[in-house]
C-alpha cells in the first residue's frame, strides 16, 4: 500500500490536490463536452481515493496513543462533514 510506503498524509495530500485541480478544470470541461466532463468527474473520484489513506495515518498515530478515542472521533467527524 502506498501509505504504508510514503506516508499516509502525502498520499492524502496528492489526492486532494489532484482532485482539486481536476475541480477547477471542470467548467472548461463542461464547455467541451460531455464527454470531457465526465471524464474530469471519474478522474476527481479518483483523487477521493486517497481518502482511505486516512485509516493507515489514524492506526500510526493511535498506536503511540493509549486511547481507541482517534478512530472514533475522525468517523463521526466524517459522517458530519457529509451530512451538512
Amino acid at each position: 500500500m502506498l501509505a504504508e510506503r510514503f506516508g499516509g498524509k502525502w498520499i492524502f495530500l496528492l489526492g486532494i490536490m489532484f482532485s482539486s485541480i481536476v475541480t477547477i478544470l471542470t467548467p472548461l470541461g463542461a464547455s467541451m463536452g460531455i464527454e470531457a466532463f465526465i471524464t474530469l468527474r471519474a478522474l476527481q473520484g479518483l483523487g477521493h481515493v486517497s481518502k482511505q489513506n486516512v485509516n493507515s495515518t489514524i492506526s500510526d498515530i493511535n498506536r503511540h496513543s493509549s486511547g481507541s478515542d482517534i478512530p472514533c472521533n475522525v468517523s463521526a467527524g466524517s459522517q458530519m462533514d457529509t451530512t451538512k
